[in-house]
């Protein structure tokens, strides 16, 4: 079953997402990933983190912990940046 697409806005989120992860070595927090898109609120920021989940492309923790995102469905390394997409 196909993914559904993402929003111009979504796919600059998740590529700030792993742009972020691959240059600190760790996943960002929803505060530093707000900063780099340029968004002051962390509400903002949390919304775009949920329709990506919805949309299947990460993962967030069930209950709030920093650094909690994950990646769905990849299959390279997001620190280094190896490989492809599945």
């Amino acid at each position: 079953m196909a993914r559904p697409a993402l929003t111009n806005r979504q796919s600059e989120v998740l590529a700030e997402i792993k742009r972020l992860a691959r240059e600190c070595r760790r996943m960002p927090t929803v505060r530093e990933l707000g900063a780099a898109l340029g968004l002051t609120s962390t509400c903002t920021t949390q919304r775009h983190l949920e329709a990506l989940q919805r949309k299947g492309r990460i993962r967030l923790p069930r209950h709030a912990r920093a650094r909690g995102i994950e990646f769905v469905g990849l299959s390279h390394c997001p620190f280094c940046g190896r490989g492809g997409e599945a």
